[in-house]
Order: C-alpha cells, then sequence, then structure tokens
C-alpha cells in the first residue's frame, strides 16, 4: 500500500521531481507518478491519498479527465 511517507521519501530521492496521481481512462485507473516511476493504484488507494494530501502545501488539488487529481511539488516548505 502507497502512504503519503511513501510519496514523501520518493520525492526527496529525487530532487526537483513533482509527482501526480490523476486518472487515466485508457487504463481506467489512478496512476502515481514520480519522474519515471509509475504505480497503479485502486480506487481506493487514490481516494484515501487524494484525501489525505488535498490540505498538504506541496500539493494542488486539480480535475483531470473529469476525476479528482493531484500535483506534489518537491520543495521545501
Amino acid at each position: 500500500m502507497i502512504t503519503v511517507q511513501t510519496i514523501q521519501d520518493k520525492l526527496r530521492q529525487k530532487p526537483g521531481v513533482s509527482a501526480s496521481i490523476q486518472f487515466y481512462d485508457m487504463a481506467d485507473r489512478y496512476f502515481l507518478t514520480i519522474g519515471a516511476y509509475h504505480q497503479e493504484l485502486s480506487d481506493s488507494d487514490a481516494k484515501r491519498l487524494l484525501s489525505e494530501l488535498q490540505t498538504d502545501k506541496q500539493s494542488i488539488l486539480t480535475t483531470k479527465n473529469n476525476h479528482p487529481a493531484l500535483l506534489i511539488t518537491n520543495k521545501k516548505h
């Protein structure tokens, strides 16, 4: 299971890279993307992460393909 801590750890390992959680219509799935890293997410994991990260100072909540999406920047608070 992907956690917020997992995402933050991966971002720390890749300075200057952002992460995103978004729905891809062709795959009918959510994916977490950090640079070249891609992880398929279950709907429940995606919704949990979107909920947990929506108030994070590094996150920007948006919509992509008519689904909630999130961009997580890799900058210090």
